[in-house]
């Protein structure tokens, strides 16, 4: 709203109700066989009752009703959050203005449940309740001075803010059970239970500011400079650092745009370097201080034993603990040639975050588990592509096509710090991180196929059976240790690819829109075949091993699958979205008093193209699959 010349203000505030109270069935329904019946039988036998049947397939430990959760549970869940902008802007002479924004945030969430005494498992515990109130609270005010001005060639944009923030979180929680007289009210009535199993209270708060400086100068239209400072606070970092320092600079100069450039396909051509420093505030409230704890041991006094409170630090404190930083280094390139017919741009960058901040493992006889600290270095670098194209376009037919891609590649570079005799620094095998190696490599027993029948002999060296997973054994001693491990790849894609491309040919359309994940492994370990109780409940129909169907991917039934992990490659290219479309002539339209109208078919998802062997590939080993639904519509404009 402009309320003067100089002064404009304004507000955009969101209230929403989310509504997730329904009970949904357990995922049962993979072990229960499709012979089973649901209902128990009538007493006389002539029909089906309407009590659920405990256990459908007769196993009860695999294959409970999966409608048990719809029958005996109550749910009442509501998340209600309330969002809030105030600002105001004063135009001020000589190009400078002043912008104050508050922002606010309220969330409140009410979250109650109960498990009936009536359910077979539950009723030894009288009725269960459980009751959750959340609330959140946060609010942000931002002060930004700005001044833009252009003098001739010279053109001047400088951005100052003030930031200041603040975060509150209130939590109650309260589990009680063994209602008397009876549970039927749930936990309408917690009271009416007479056994607590947990009530607990958890009150937080955060605060944060910042300043921030920006420089935007342009020089004729093709020399651009931008340079930036920012001082940021957060209050769950130690005492001693609770704020940092970072800077970014950048230049960008447009080629094309000087005299001594004469290359007449190309319409633009831009090279831009930036460098910059960031900081991750991704760490705890608490973390970096101590916590006490309290508890109750048993002490023996003169052959009486009792109970003695105590109190004790549970979290050892970092008053050092810091921001994380990430150093950046871009080298860029935007381009257009023949006229717009091809254009796109090519990015390369290197990563280097420092002082990661880590929760590092503590010997026992400190007391302590592990304390947050700021430790070792992480390189990531890679590139992208991102390229548009006008393939054809003649004969009132148009092809363009747009296709971007990704690699990216991470490093650990330093660790802890610790060196081993030769000065080498050491490695986490624990944790499984690896000097030189990615975070997501994959170190592992390497398995090779399946043993068969004619390799009985070698493979009860090994305490194995044919139709059992075959694991390397690299150093030959006949025992599976941490030396038989190896790197063999890793579990999130490098390569990441989409591709669009679109047709016209007078009133049709048409278009193909697909992406790929490249170049990574997965855990599937379905391929052990040691999912189900074969004799009691169903299960998937898939190659497993028999003497018959030596199969070397899928082993036998109940095979060995104890210390191990089974890597698939889990490359994918799907086909996203594939359209057909058909806009009917205005002429003929017209002479119905229609204006527009658009005939469309659209198929989501039609297919996947990938070995792996699992469901789908973009759920992992997870059950279930990405749907595809196939529509047609029909867009009137009258």
């Amino acid at each position: 709203m402009k309320v003067t010349d100089w002064l404009k203000m304004g507000t955009n505030t969101q209230f929403a109700v989310r509504d997730q109270s329904q009970v949904v069935s357990s995922d049962n329904f993979g072990s229960v066989t499709p012979y089973s019946q649901m209902y128990e039988p009538l007493p006389d036998g002539s029909g089906w009752s309407d009590i659920l049947e405990y256990a459908p397939s007769g196993n009860i430990s695999a294959s409970r009703n999966p409608w048990l959760n719809l029958e005996y549970q109550d749910q009442s869940s509501i998340y209600n959050t309330l969002n809030s902008k105030i600002y105001a802007t004063i135009t001020l002479p000589y190009g400078f203005s002043f912008t104050s924004e508050y922002i606010t945030r309220f969330e409140w969430e009410r979250w109650y449940r109960s498990d009936s005494s009536e359910h077979p498992d539950w009723g030894k515990q009288g009725g269960i309740a459980r009751r959750r109130n959340t609330t959140r609270f946060g609010w942000q005010l931002n002060n930004i001075v700005k001044w833009n001005k252009t003098y001739g060639e010279h053109s001047f944009d400088f951005t100052f803010l003030q930031n200041a923030e603040k975060n509150q979180y209130w939590r109650d929680y309260m589990v009680r059970k063994q209602f008397q007289p009876n549970d039927v009210l749930g936990y309408h009535r917690m009271q009416a239970a007479t056994e607590d199993v947990e009530i607990s209270s958890n009150d937080t708060y955060s605060t944060a500011d910042a300043l921030m400086a920006r420089l935007n100068y342009i020089f004729k239209g093709k020399y651009a400079l931008t340079g930036s400072w920012r001082r940021d606070g957060y209050s769950a970092f130690g005492q001693s650092n609770p704020r940092a320092n970072f800077g970014s600079a950048a230049f960008a100069w447009t080629m094309s745009e000087e005299d001594f450039f004469d290359v007449s396909w190309v319409d633009m051509l831009k090279l831009r370097l930036s460098y910059g420093d960031n900081g991750n505030r991704g760490v705890g409230t608490y973390d970096a201080m101590s916590q006490l704890a309290t508890g109750k041991y048993v002490l023996q006094t003169d052959g009486t034993a009792h109970y003695v409170s105590q109190l004790y630090s549970s979290r050892m404190a970092n008053s050092e603990l810091k921001w994380e930083r990430t150093t950046a280094y871009n080298l860029g390139i935007d381009f257009s040639t023949f006229n717009g017919r091809l254009r796109g741009n090519i990015e390369g960058y290197l990563m280097q975050t420092t002082d990661l901040l880590i929760p590092r493992k503590l010997p026992e006889i400190t007391g302590y588990s592990s304390v947050y600290s700021n430790l070792g270095q992480i390189n990531n670098r890679g590139f992208e592509v991102s390229l548009t194209s006008i393939n054809m376009q003649k004969n009132d037919f148009e092809w363009t096509t747009d296709l971007s891609l990704a690699f990216n590649r991470n490093e650990i570079i330093s660790l802890y710090g610790d060196l081993d005799e030769e000065g080498n620094e050491l490695d986490d095998v624990t944790n499984r991180w690896f000097i030189g190696h990615a975070l997501d490599e994959i170190w592992n027993y390497q398995t090779d196929g399946i043993w068969q029948v004619e390799e009985a002999e070698e493979a009860a060296k090994y305490s194995r059976s044919p139709g059992d997973y075959k694991i390397i054994d690299t150093d030959g001693d006949g025992y599976y240790t941490n030396d038989d491990k190896v790197f063999q790849g890793y579990s999130k894609p490098p390569w990441r690819i989409n591709l669009r491309n679109d047709f016209k040919y007078k009133n049709f359309e048409a278009g193909i829109k697909m992406y790929a994940h490249l170049g990574f492994k997965t855990a599937n370990n379905h391929l052990r075949n040691n999912d189900v109780f074969y004799d009691r409940g169903s299960s998937f129909n898939v190659p497993y091993w028999t003497p018959e169907n030596p199969s070397n991917t899928w082993a036998s039934v109940e095979s060995y699958e104890s210390g191990f992990t089974v890597y698939e490659d889990n490359s994918f290219l799907r086909i996203d979205n594939l359209s057909v479309s058909y806009n009917f002539p205005t002429e003929l339209l017209q002479r119905v008093q229609i204006e527009r109208c658009k005939l469309s078919f659209i198929a989501s998802n039609p297919y996947v193209f990938t070995s792996w062997s699992w469901m789908d590939p973009e759920r992992g080993s997870t059950w279930g699959y990405t749907p595809s639904t196939y529509s047609l519509k029909l867009n009137l404009t009258l």
